[in-house]
């Protein structure tokens, strides 16, 4: 009888090992399923947050470089109003045509259509 026995029990059980799931049935391979499950989530986080931190730094250093280009232009925009103004002045005007011997109409010169 202890010949049939050791021939049921089979080649694990003879050698005195166990299953690779502990014994347990399917549980094991549920815990092993759903730690990897767990490990791969913490991985796609960690890597997602990553991203989003260098994603809202190269936007701030976008931004940032804008700001700089905004200040100047604004600041070439006002020099060049400054020095539109100079030419446009009619002082700065009668000097030049008077350089050029240039001078206003006289009365009668101007005709209108």
């Amino acid at each position: 009888m202890m010949r049939d026995d050791i021939g049921r029990r089979g080649g694990m059980a003879r050698a005195g090992r166990r299953p690779a799931d502990g014994g347990r049935g399917g549980e094991g391979v549920w815990f092993k399923a759903l730690g990897v499950s767990l490990l791969v989530l913490a991985l796609i986080a960690v890597g997602a947050g990553l991203w989003v931190a260098w994603a809202v730094r190269s936007g701030l250093d976008e931004l940032a470089a804008h700001q700089q280009r905004r200040h100047e232009m604004l600041e070439q925009n006002r020099e060049l109003a400054e020095r539109r103004d100079q030419l446009l002045a009619r002082e700065r005007i009668e000097e030049a045509a008077a350089e050029l011997g240039l001078f206003p109409p006289r009365e009668g010169q101007i005709r209108y259509p």
